[in-house]
């Protein structure tokens, strides 16, 4: 918590609907920010649908944060251009940036992003929704907001040619696993969790090349017996040719995760199968469609394959 606790210089709390401002050089531009939250409760209310709904998943929820918090950016620097001065503002700047981020750059990759994605991706596509649809459009996306991190990336998804996450849905197969295995949970991995996952391990060219024509993901993961777990994670992609590179990218992964404890144990064109850390790592392909599947031995591996048999397996 304390990487949380370090980066807040003030909040609105949509119960009490108090804004507490903890203090420093900045404190009337972040005034301006939570007061545009205040704002923004009062007129679409942030903690009902469709900015705050129970059935949305983790990358939808991020999606909708990312609108929310960028409006605030957006706004807080439309104040402090107006009414600051700039020598001012320089200055407060300069006193501001002594703060600590020290907790920050020692959190996990996924951690300090996901903090960040927000306030820098959420800004850029307000402004391109703001220099699009003008205010008006603003408020319409707090009506029907966007659904998904690869429109926060890519406003044009949002914009232009609309294109909503498609639903993957996946059994619940620990019936087929076995009596002691339970779904423990189940989400989606959106572009942005995508490109964070490929960045970590083979730098962000590659993860955006991963990521590039995200359609929709489940991800699901399983508690066995003892340590045994199993993560089986379906990805829609918008095309053939996006399925394809994530395919091939996602062996490179495992190849640069694992260095030399991955080892390559079948494949075939549809498929392949690699052994790291003692546990199974495989990826099939059809059409538009992955699915990865991490299981701790082949009779685990083929139980949960039984499940998709539209994917080629081992034999």
């Amino acid at each position: 918590s304390n990487v949380l606790t370090e980066q807040i210089v003030g909040f609105y709390d949509t119960e009490t609907k108090d804004i507490t401002i903890v203090g420093g050089t900045m404190d009337e531009i972040t005034m301006a920010h939570e007061i545009t939250h205040g704002l923004q409760d009062q007129n679409f209310d942030l903690e009902k649908p469709p900015l705050d709904n129970e059935e949305y998943n983790g990358d939808n929820d991020l999606a909708v944060t990312s609108l929310v918090e960028g409006d605030a950016m957006v706004t807080m620097l439309d104040y402090a251009l107006e009414y600051i001065d700039v020598e001012k503002l320089t200055e407060a700047e300069l006193a501001e940036s002594g703060t600590s981020s020290e907790e920050l750059d020692k959190a996990p990759a996924y951690i300090r992003e996901s903090l960040l994605f927000p306030y820098e991706e959420g800004m850029n596509f307000v402004e391109q929704l703001k220099k699009s649809r003008e205010l008006a459009g603003v408020d319409a996306a707090f009506r029907d907001p966007p659904l998904s991190t690869e429109q926060i990336i890519h406003p044009d998804k949002y914009l232009k040619k609309r294109d909503d996450p498609r639903p993957v849905p996946l059994p619940d197969i620990s019936g087929a696993l076995g009596p002691k295995w339970k779904l423990i949970n189940s989400d989606c991995m959106g572009e942005f969790d995508v490109r964070v996952w490929f960045d970590e391990y083979d730098g962000l060219i590659t993860a955006k090349d991963a990521a590039a024509g995200w359609g929709g993901n489940t991800i699901q993961y399983y508690q066995g017996p003892g340590k045994d777990n199993v993560v089986v994670n379906m990805f829609a992609w918008d095309a053939p040719g996006d399925a394809q590179e994530f395919f091939n990218a996602y062996a490179k992964l495992i190849e640069k995760r694992f260095k030399k404890k991955a080892e390559k144990v079948g494949g075939a064109e549809g498929w392949y199968l690699y052994e790291a850390n003692g546990e199974l790592f495989y990826c099939g392909i059809t059409g538009d469609s992955t699915l990865c599947v991490q299981a701790p031995d082949q009779e685990t591996l083929q139980k949960v394959l039984n499940n998709y048999p539209q994917f080629q397996r081992p034999a």
